[in-house]
């Protein structure tokens, strides 16, 4: 009888040998995936998502040199957000023709804008929605 309460105390040792190894081994997984996306991008994941790493100028440059036009309301919330992201360039984003509210002045381009922000690129509609400024590029 004693024997078997012996092997009874050694059967219950060994799950927890088990655990312990098994839950070394997720750490140990964990680790390394945390180093290969240190390795991969230095800065960090939030630095990657930010638009503070992007200027407001260069993106006004890059939408004039890709014919790159946002089309909204004046009464659309999103739309008055998306103009935002151009900080104190929000004036000459308007002024440049970069941003047209649609109700406020005549443009052909509004034809066929049926939701809003409306990014157009050539002309042709290839987003809807707001964009933070680091992600425009990718329209």
């Amino acid at each position: 009888m004693e024997k078997s309460k012996e092997l009874e105390k050694e059967e219950q040792k060994k799950p927890e040998k088990k655990n312990f190894w098994g839950t070394m081994l997720i750490i140990s997984v964990l680790i390394v995936i945390l180093l290969i996306l240190i390795i991969v991008n230095p800065n960090g994941i939030a630095n990657s998502s930010s638009s503070g790493n992007v200027s407001s100028e260069d993106i006004m440059t890059y939408m004039k040199e890709n014919n790159i036009v946002i089309y909204g309301l004046s009464t659309c919330s999103w739309c008055e957000k998306q103009l935002e992201e151009f900080a104190e360039y929000q004036s000459d984003v308007l002024d440049e023709g970069l941003f047209i509210h649609c109700d406020l002045i005549q443009d052909t381009g509004c034809i066929g804008v049926e939701s809003v922000p409306a990014w157009k690129k050539d002309g042709k509609i290839v987003h809807v929605g707001y964009l933070r400024l680091d992600e425009i590029k990718n329209v």
